[in-house]
């Protein structure tokens, strides 16, 4: 979200960029994901886990006026994520076990990217790390997927 605003507000920026480095990401924020993620990281379990009951209903009806005030920007950044994606290699580092965004999903934006833009998308992905906790299932993998990535 935040690398998106920057290129909205600062589109000269974007020449700029050498690389990018996407951990558990792009996607779009949602009321259900923004709870999925909040009660995941503050109860210590996967986003299954998280999913459903009261304080998970809470909290999805919480962000749900967040999520709306950031809509409009969150579509402007999806489409120029899509659109106008910045001409630099990206390092993608996602876990299948991922239970808060799809990796599916992932997977398949970073391929249309390197296809559409021809620029080299190379990936690290887990098989058992949870959402954004990939430094923390295996930092030496992790630190050495991102210099190997920077030194090619």
């Amino acid at each position: 979200f935040f690398l998106g605003s920057c290129l909205l507000t600062h589109p000269e920026v974007r020449g700029k960029i050498d690389f990018l480095v996407f951990d558990c990401c792009p996607n779009l924020i949602t009321p259900e994901v923004a709870a999925t993620g909040v009660m995941s990281a503050l109860r210590g379990v996967n986003g299954d886990e998280a999913t459903g009951g009261l304080r998970w209903n809470a909290a999805r009806k919480f962000f749900g006026p967040f999520i709306q005030i950031i809509a409009e920007r969150q579509r402007k950044i999806w489409s120029l994520w899509n659109q106008d994606f910045p001409q630099a290699a990206s390092l993608v580092l996602y876990s299948e076990a991922d239970s808060v965004l799809s990796h599916e999903e992932i997977a398949e934006f970073f391929d249309g990217v390197a296809k559409r833009l021809g620029v080299r998308v190379d990936t690290e992905v887990w098989t058992d790390a949870e959402h954004c906790a990939l430094l923390r299932a295996d930092p030496q993998r992790y630190s050495d997927a991102i210099q190997k990535f920077i030194k090619v």
